[in-house]
């Protein structure tokens, strides 16, 4: 059987049951097909399915050739800006920023035995006469780490002697055998580890506290606000999460005091945060800071709060004594 020429094919696609025309520039130019290779129903029918099939592979053929979609992580430079802080929901930020809390590991919260066991009692008193006789400061420091296995208040006379002592691993080790505490006990002794020389201990007297939950600690947090170095600082807005509301916005108004930059600029974060109009208003208080980076942060936060800006402090405080009332406790507008 002879096979169709494509000439056979395209004519049976398009016109089956009429001649083909020949005249000039009338269409198709096929000459007219004899009756001895004519393709009938049947090859026609074949022909059909090869040319859907080829036109099936070609269709894949050149999805597989598109080049691909480029993305923000392929090409960082070409990444679209990121949207306006308004443009957020900002009541599931607020969500997730509570649900998620501080990232920094809190010590368990340790408390003072109603009664303390008499074998907990002879095993802290050989310890510090322990202590009294070590002669070498690691063997001073192995002596506290011991201590930290106790919470009583039978600890806290050694750690005061400890903090005397000349070694800088011993006296941070005197205050880390206090880690977890939950009595205002422990304050003046973090308090006297706050001023110290180094940095570590000072990191170990903002351990002390960190499960004080007592307005006791707001003075040596207040301090740590003040420090020279920054996980000190850092740790003092970890610390203050802990407390009471009111314990809170009085640290946040010494944090906006405080000499360095990146303290007032965190504290105005927390206010953020909290999201009320105590917060507004000293929020719009930080529009005078000394620091471009400090006001701008403020002025960052009046928008993602209130979405409204504005050129100075005074026109701030003008429409916030005029316009506070539009908005509820969380500073979302009233309906």
């Amino acid at each position: 059987m002879t096979q169709p020429t494509m000439a056979d094919t395209l004519h049976c696609r398009t016109k089956p049951h009429s001649p083909p025309r020949t005249g000039p520039g009338r269409g198709w130019r096929h000459a007219p097909q004899t009756p001895s290779h004519a393709p009938g129903r049947h090859g026609c029918g074949r022909n059909l399915l090869l040319l859907s099939l080829c036109t099936a592979l070609l269709l894949l053929a050149t999805a597989c050739s598109k080049k691909p979609r480029e993305t923000a992580s392929s090409h960082p430079e070409k990444a679209p800006p990121a949207p306006h802080r308004a443009n957020v929901d900002r009541r599931a930020l607020l969500d997730a920023v509570q649900r998620q809390g501080s990232s920094r590991r809190r010590p368990h919260p340790r408390r003072y035995a109603r009664r303390a066991r008499p074998a907990t009692a002879r095993a802290i008193a050989k310890l510090s006469r322990a202590y009294d006789e070590a002669t070498d400061a690691e063997e001073r420091a192995k002596i506290l780490d011991s201590l930290a296995e106790y919470c009583d208040p039978a600890v806290l006379p050694i750690v005061e002697k400890a903090l005397n002592d000349e070694s800088a691993d011993v006296r941070a080790a005197a205050l880390e055998a206090l880690e977890g505490y939950t009595s205002k006990d422990v304050v003046p002794l973090a308090m006297k580890g706050l001023l110290d020389k180094d940095a570590d201990v000072r990191i170990a007297a903002m351990n002390a506290i960190a499960c004080v939950e007592n307005p006791a600690v707001v003075e040596p947090i207040a301090l740590a606000f003040t420090d020279t170095d920054e996980d000190v600082r850092d740790m003092a807005f970890d610390v203050m999460q802990e407390l009471d509301y009111d314990s809170r916005m009085t640290l946040l108004e010494e944090a906006l005091r405080a000499p360095t930059s990146d303290v007032r600029i965190a504290a105005i974060s927390e206010l953020e945060d909290i999201s009320n109009h105590d917060a507004m208003d000293l929020i719009i208080e930080s529009l005078r800071d000394t620091s471009k980076a400090v006001r701008e942060e403020a002025a960052s936060s009046i928008w993602f709060l209130v979405s409204e800006e504005f050129d100075s402090y005074e026109e701030a405080k003008a429409w916030w004594a005029k316009n506070q009332d539009r908005f509820d406790d969380e500073l979302f507008e009233k309906d």
